[in-house]
């Protein structure tokens, strides 16, 4: 068996006393060429794929025993069977199937695989004492945003829904490749009734999940994660609140939170709330955090997804900037999760287009409220950055922006990009993204290019500082460097490029401290300076 360099990815723990993981293949000898007949061939994080996942277990003596191919391992209770996801061969990102196998401890050894009747992005799996199976799941494609959903049934039945896409909203899109706190948690409470966490707007809470529908555990406003659910009916778990770091709490029967630690003895500034009308007068949840009274320098800072939002907890850069003497204000505008189907599917086909105008709408309503924006700022990442780029090129008077990470060309990044090849079409618009002929493939792409803020780019006036990893998959570091080349090229404005070595699309949580300092440290300066508040 060839382990590779991070050994069980992901790891849980059977009944029987074995440790079961996810191996990825060994990469090639150094030198030797990287060969692949599959798609997709790499994913943001792991770089290139040198092959499919499989399962590994330990035993308390350390032996290791390859399983087969597989990835997500998640044992019974009795440890006499493991659910996991399998290969299904096909070209979509993220596709698997559910299997459920069962596990001779003696061996270690697999029986033959069940396939589950489950949807085809399973994010969360959990069995319940009594052998029930349950997951949260979509049917959505790439690139469009479903809501997902819980699932409940039998180890070798029909798994059903237990919640449809008006009702329950829990987690970021389901074909995201973040995994929001509302993604990670599944647990039996009893045999029917299950613990998830439910995303809306910005807040995160823990939710009773069974045929007879949804009931809520607690509506604090905040961000729950790791809930796990007591033998006396509460639940335990992490919150985060807009002004309070992470603390373990228990909820109670009814709903409130009492805190089990106090680890960050301190507040933070509470953030301002109003909503703005947007698209079809929908309401837009708008944050600020106030630097000080009256007109200020502002930045508009931008989420990424753009099926993604902005959750109801600490966002440590806006802190800075206020300090800094910088108002900044975020929002959720259209696409954004976490509030209606709808409300996220009207983005699609319509990328910078919908959210331009709700921007524009949000900087009048600042001047209306005596805060007006004395010099204007984007800053956002990954699709943060595509809008940071469109605003920086359709926007008047911007006096700076910090795009990292961005998507600025959607023609390349169909190609470029682990994910392209789907999200990228879809997101246009398109309703089948492999075109069949040469006038098919005329059409996406003049379609994609309109749709692309590098095409106006001329009409960027403002300083601009461009940060990537050079080994981003998800928005590749060519798609900056595009940018950067014809800014530079026109030789008008102040422009940087910085790359940093080693680092993935998930630099801002995942990177080296050092990349994610001196991240922190270019934009802070970046947007003091050219907001003219340096040295406040």
């Amino acid at each position: 068996m060839r382990v590779g360099r991070a050994p069980a990815r992901r790891r849980a723990r059977a009944g029987t006393g074995l440790l079961v993981g996810t191996v990825s293949a060994k990469p090639p000898a150094e030198g030797e060429p990287f060969h692949t007949d599959r798609l997709p061939y790499k994913r943001d994080g792991r770089g290139r794929l040198f092959g499919p996942d499989r399962l590994v277990a330990i035993d308390a003596d350390g032996a290791v025993t390859d399983l087969g191919p597989g990835s997500q391992p998640v044992p019974s209770p009795d440890g006499r069977r493991l659910a996991h996801l399998a290969d299904p061969d096909s070209l979509e990102f993220m596709d698997a199937d559910l299997v459920v196998r069962d596990l001779d401890p003696a061996g270690p050894r697999l029986g033959p695989a069940r396939r589950q009747r489950a949807p085809r992005v399973v994010s969360t799996v959990a069995w319940s004492r009594g052998g029930r199976l349950a997951l949260i799941g979509s049917d959505g494609l790439m690139g469009h945003p479903n809501a997902s959903e819980v699932y409940l049934g039998t180890a070798d039945g029909e798994l059903v829904s237990l919640t449809g896409t008006t009702e329950l909203w829990p987690g970021a899109d389901a074909g995201d490749w973040t995994y929001s706190p509302a993604r990670l948690t599944l647990a039996f409470l009893d045999e029917d009734t299950l613990l998830a966490l439910d995303q809306r707007g910005g807040a995160v809470q823990p939710i009773a999940v069974s045929a007879t529908g949804v009931r809520r555990l607690s509506a604090v406003d905040g961000i729950t994660s790791e809930a796990v659910p007591a033998a006396d009916g509460a639940v335990y778990a992490i919150l985060e609140r807009p002004t309070h770091p992470q603390e373990v709490v228990r909820f109670g029967a009814d709903g409130e939170a009492a805190a089990l630690t106090s680890l960050n003895p301190y507040d933070l500034a509470e953030p301002a709330h109003f909503t703005i009308a947007g698209h079809n007068g929908a309401a837009v949840d708008v944050y600020a955090l106030w630097a000080g009274d009256g007109p200020r320098p502002t930045v508009f800072a931008i989420h990424g997804g753009p099926h993604g939002a902005f959750m109801r907890g600490i966002y440590l850069d806006h802190h800075r900037l206020r300090d800094a003497g910088i108002n900044v204000v975020w929002a959720n505008p259209t696409g954004s999760t976490g509030y209606s189907r709808t409300f996220a599917q009207d983005l699609v086909g319509h990328w910078g287009e919908l959210d331009e105008n709700e921007w524009r709408t949000i900087r009048s309503h600042l001047a209306s409220i005596g805060r007006e924006a004395t010099k204007l700022a984007v800053w956002g990442t990954s699709y943060g950055g595509y809008m940071s780029t469109w605003l920086a090129g359709h926007l008047e008077n911007l006096s700076a922006a910090v795009i990292q990470a961005p998507v600025v060309n959607q023609v390349s990044m169909t190609g470029s990009s682990d994910i392209g090849y789907t999200f990228t079409p879809r997101g246009v618009g398109y309703d089948d993204p492999k075109p069949d002929t040469v006038a098919d493939l005329d059409e996406r792409v003049a379609k994609a290019w309109r749709n692309s803020p590098l095409r106006t780019y001329p009409n960027i006036h403002c300083p601009t500082l461009i940060l990537v990893g050079d080994r981003d998959d998800r928005c590749p570091v060519s798609q900056a460097e595009e940018l950067y080349t014809l800014l530079r090229h026109r030789n008008r404005i102040p422009v940087e490029l910085v790359v940093y070595p080693g680092e993935s699309h998930l630099i801002a949580r995942h990177g080296k401290p050092r990349s994610r300092d001196d991240r922190q440290r270019r934009t802070l300066a970046w947007l003091t300076t050219h907001l003219g508040v340096a040295g406040k």
